[in-house]
């Protein structure tokens, strides 16, 4: 997996190169496709990818909120029908321990009434009013200071009065009973919901408002999830407008792609072989929604297969090689055949060595032969020596390269006819562009 776009060896066992059809579409793409759309894409796609994942993780995050939400809102109405005053809860705790001992208390209130009102006149209240009373009577003998006593005891007479009334009302046992019961539950209340929120019961009056601040960053989440999928159905349409125009154009290079290839197989001996590209819609991704698949048949009655299911090795390597010249000129990788002469001599094998050739202008190709009108052709000649200890590579000069293009051509003993033959094969591949 480590040479993937780096090397590809093309040969009856090998998966690489357009065995793999996961290659086709970018062979179809070198063909025809104008390279800026496909980055622009692949821009795209990252920006579609990037964005969804965006949504889908605030709308994750807006499950949770609105979860959030719905217990915000019933907090609110739950301490709006409490409706905390500032240090309420202080003036609950007092009436309430005051009311607690209610029966101590009241035996003292008793006796402060009976203070003040007492019975037979003999209260603060009817003692004081009764002093005033006579000193009134006497009020034109006395004195400015003693008049202005007598004043100030009429005031102390009005507060002793508001004082009593106090008392006398304090302890109700209707109003108290009711009262306690009432305060319990409020104070029950207060301390309930401060320990669900976790804060201080003289605090209560400050949440309504933390509530609804809490609720209106709700809003603020609702209103930037809906910012982000306007900006996701823009780039899905820019990224699906972009698909389809590439779309189309891989629809309509295709039919060319099959028509040059096709022709080529005719100086392949491939001449009953039909190559022909489908498309049909798949996921979508960097490449668009485009499945490419080559297929072909080497038997006009047979149905076309995918190319790894041509059981031939030299077919193999020859249907790759017209796919190279035609499509693939613009790869860098470097190319490996082995056996592309499989089964052929002659012209035919000439016409392979000048397409590979012309493939290895731009790229490096590398062809294991026992072609010599293919290995006249090569730009270098390398021969393979193996003995019992060790087996070497070595590259031919122009003279050994001429006698092992003479060996190729006579099998066992070099005859001066291979020689001049072989001399006539490199002079020609010089003619070749």
């Amino acid at each position: 997996q480590a040479t993937n776009g780096i090397i590809e060896i093309h040969s009856q066992f090998s998966e690489q190169g357009h065995l793999d059809s996961s290659t086709h579409i970018n062979t179809l793409d070198d063909y025809g496709v104008n390279k800026e759309d496909l980055i622009q894409l692949r821009k795209l796609w990252e920006q579609v990818k990037q964005i969804r994942e965006e949504y889908e993780l605030f709308s994750r995050e807006m499950t949770h909120l609105a979860e959030i939400k719905e217990t915000n809102e019933n907090d609110l109405k739950e301490i709006n029908v409490l409706n905390p005053l500032l240090n309420e809860f202080e003036e609950l705790e007092n009436k309430r321990r005051l009311l607690k001992n209610y029966i101590k208390i009241s035996e003292s209130i008793n006796n402060v009434k009976e203070n003040f009102l007492g019975d037979n006149r003999n209260g603060i209240e009817n003692l004081i009013a009764e002093n005033i009373k006579v000193l009134n009577g006497i009020h034109d003998l006395l004195d400015n200071e003693a008049k202005k006593q007598i004043k100030s005891l009429e005031s102390i007479s009005l507060e002793i009065s508001e004082i009593s009334r106090y008392f006398s009302n304090m302890m109700d046992p209707g109003v108290q009973e009711n009262s306690l019961e009432a305060i319990e539950q409020r104070v029950s209340e207060f301390k309930r919901i401060a320990r669900k929120h976790k804060i201080k019961e003289n605090e209560l009056y400050k949440l309504p408002e933390v509530i609804e601040n809490k609720l209106s960053s709700s809003e603020q989440f609702d209103e930037k999830l809906n910012n982000i999928k306007e900006r996701m159905n823009t780039i899905n349409n820019e990224y699906f407008l972009q698909s389809k125009v590439i779309s189309e154009v891989r629809n309509k290079k295709s039919k060319s792609l099959d028509d040059s290839i096709n022709n080529e197989f005719l100086d392949l001996k491939l001449e009953n072989a039909r190559f022909q590209t489908f498309i049909e819609k798949n996921e979508f991704g960097s490449k668009g929604q485009d499945k490419v698949t080559f297929k072909i048949k080497t038997n006009p009655k047979a149905e076309m297969e995918e190319i790894k299911k041509i059981s031939s090795g030299g077919e193999l390597c020859r249907i790759a090689l017209a796919i190279k010249v035609t499509a693939d000129k613009n790869k860098l990788s470097t190319l490996f055949f082995d056996e592309v002469d499989s089964g052929i001599g002659g012209a035919v094998s000439t016409a392979v060595g000048e397409r590979l050739k012309r493939l290895g202008k731009n790229r490096q190709v590398c062809v294991i032969t026992h072609s010599p009108q293919v290995a006249s052709l090569a730009n270098n000649h390398l021969k393979v020596i193996k003995n019992q200890f060790e087996t070497k590579l070595i590259k031919l000069d122009y003279t050994e390269r001429t006698e092992e293009i003479a060996r190729m051509l006579s099998a066992k003993e070099i005859t001066q006819e291979a020689m001049d033959a072989a001399k006539k094969l490199l002079e020609q591949s010089k003619e070749i562009s």
